[in-house]
């Protein structure tokens, strides 16, 4: 129990704390839509389109001539989406750069979403609340803390996270909301300003020789905004499920018989470096982590 007291008092004193303003002076904000889709979009894509041109001041859709595997795209068209041509196809990743290839200003609120998701009618007005409390934060409405990312550790016992359909208390007792990766189908939103799109380009022609990096935008993303010192933040959005009718596999699938978190974790490892920028994690103990360590003391003890 002794030990226990000492490692929540040193969560607390480590519990990192985001760049939050105090006040905030609303004024009317450009909000725009990214994102990007398979050769072969999902049956209701129409209707994921829909929802998105109907609170967004623009939608733009990446489109490369073809995919990483040759397939080539056919025409797309959609009242409302602006289709921006992207050189080659850059993974999952490629749904940042229907924003970065336009001509939004430093000041635009992006918020970058999946293809086969048709999300809540208030997703707009839910990313402008946030960013008014974490205007210098990237936001997403999900995301995985590791904590012990100095260490090598099954996968298991690197991570805890926040998900909208996860009680609170579970993932984290002292966690602050401060994430080491944000997740693309709960949306991730950022100023403009904060994501260059040469210097992403670099990193990832770079990181995307890996399989494992070019499957999981998600964590390059992360790794990128890391090494610009950018906080991850969570903030609770409506919950983001994929339709019953969904047809199509994911942009980030797994190989068979591969978890999507072995992937995950094997693309940390590979960005470990990259994570380096953020503090250590102690403030994201959780009930997993006591139990391990009482059955630890007691086998000690023994």
């Amino acid at each position: 129990m002794i030990i226990i007291f000492i490692v929540v008092i040193l969560a607390l004193a480590t519990k990192p704390q985001p760049l939050c303003l105090k006040k905030y002076l609303p004024r009317n904000r450009r909000v725009v839509c990214s994102l990007t889709t398979r050769p072969v979009q999902p049956k209701y894509f129409g209707k994921v389109l829909d929802r998105l041109v109907e609170q967004f001041d623009a939608v733009y859709l990446a489109v490369p001539e073809k995919s990483h595997k040759g397939v080539v795209y056919p025409k797309i068209t959609h009242p409302g989406v602006t289709v921006v041509p992207v050189e080659e196809d850059y993974g999952p990743i490629t749904k940042f750069f229907g924003a970065l290839n336009s001509d939004e200003k430093d000041n635009t609120l992006v918020v970058v979403v999946d293809d086969d998701i048709i999300y809540n009618s208030k997703l707009r007005e839910i990313c402008e609340e946030n960013y008014k409390q974490y205007p210098r934060c990237v936001i997403s409405g999900a995301g995985i803390v590791y904590k012990y990312s100095n260490l090598q550790l099954p996968w298991f016992f690197g991570f805890t996270g926040h998900r909208e359909m996860y009680p609170s208390w579970l993932p984290s007792f002292l966690g602050s909301k401060i994430l080491t990766t944000v997740c693309g189908y709960a949306s991730i939103s950022f100023r403009r300003s904060l994501l260059q799109r040469e210097e992403l380009l670099d990193f990832i022609k770079y990181y995307n020789k890996n399989e494992d990096c070019f499957l999981n935008d998600d964590m390059v993303i992360s790794a990128f905004f890391s090494t610009k010192g950018i906080s991850r933040m969570w903030a609770k959005i409506p919950r983001c499920e994929h339709e019953s009718t969904k047809d199509t596999e994911s942009l980030s699938g797994m190989m068979e018989g591969d978890s999507i978190y072995f992937r995950q974790y094997r693309a940390f490892q590979h960005l470990r470096d990259c994570f380096r920028n953020d503090s250590p994690r102690i403030d994201c103990i959780c009930l997993f982590d006591v139990i391990l360590l009482i059955i630890v003391v007691i086998i000690l003890g023994i």
